[in-house]
């Protein structure tokens, strides 16, 4: 007799654990990494974005796709996957009178849009490319976004409230996608450098067009240490679960 499987967590328990103790601004604690806006009392690092946790299958095709010297962000150091990020705002340090403002003002605006997909494609016209951050100081190996009317609506919308509050936004040339590994940026590396494709079966050294398709129906907001959930409207017709 089979051991029954474990019961699947909660959608919200990854949330809990998301954000890594506290260890200073010293980019010898974080890789080499540079932070973008040091701690500061009084503020609070924020950031609105599309999480997708892929299956195992997708997770691992996505990691055969990561150059050799790059860190992945597909998978921890300890080989546990690790849900990918699509932003739709940039890095913002909210004051604390804004925090309440903020997330209300998100909430009313994104609850009435409805949920929607999203496909990242990978073939002839797909993109998967290097991206140096605008500090030049990290390259992320990002998968790109097919483009819709959904996510623009969402990123307009988004940009909309912090710009009422007067909070960078996206820049116009923006182009959606998630990271999939980084590097520390050198003017030694080659801009944009050729990416690997995907495959299929890890077996097979022929390569093929890949698709991934997720259903968004949440929107995250993190403020500070914590994460909120924002519920899309369910489309119309859509069946109850």
């Amino acid at each position: 007799m089979e051991p029954k499987k474990p019961p699947a967590l909660p959608a919200g328990f990854l949330d809990l654990y998301a954000s890594e103790p506290r260890m200073g601004d010293d980019p010898a604690l974080h890789g080499g990494r540079i932070r973008q806006h040091p701690h500061t009392v009084g503020l609070w690092p924020s950031h609105v974005y599309i999480e997708w946790l892929p299956s195992a299958d997708e997770a691992q095709r996505l990691e055969q796709a990561v150059p050799a010297g790059a860190t992945s962000l597909v998978f921890s150091p300890r080989k546990a996957p690790l849900p990918l990020h699509l932003s739709l705002s940039p890095p913002i340090m909210l004051k604390t009178s804004d925090r309440k403002s903020f997330f209300n003002n998100l909430e009313d605006i994104l609850h009435a849009k409805s949920q929607f997909t999203i496909v990242f494609r990978v073939d002839e016209t797909g993109k998967v490319v290097w991206v140096t951050n605008p500090e030049n100081t990290r390259d992320f190996f990002v998968l790109v976004v097919q483009t819709s009317p959904e996510i623009d609506g969402v990123i307009a919308a988004v940009s909309s409230v912090s710009k009422n509050l007067s909070y960078p936004v996206l820049l116009a040339d923006h182009v959606p996608h998630v990271s999939l590994a980084w590097r520390l940026h050198s003017d030694n590396h080659d801009q944009p450098r050729p990416a690997k494709r995907f495959r299929t079966d890890t077996k097979s050294q022929s390569e093929t067009t890949e698709q991934f398709v997720i259903l968004v129906d949440t929107i995250k907001v993190k403020i500070g240490r914590s994460i909120h959930r924002i519920l899309l409207s369910r489309r119309r017709g859509e069946p109850l679960p």
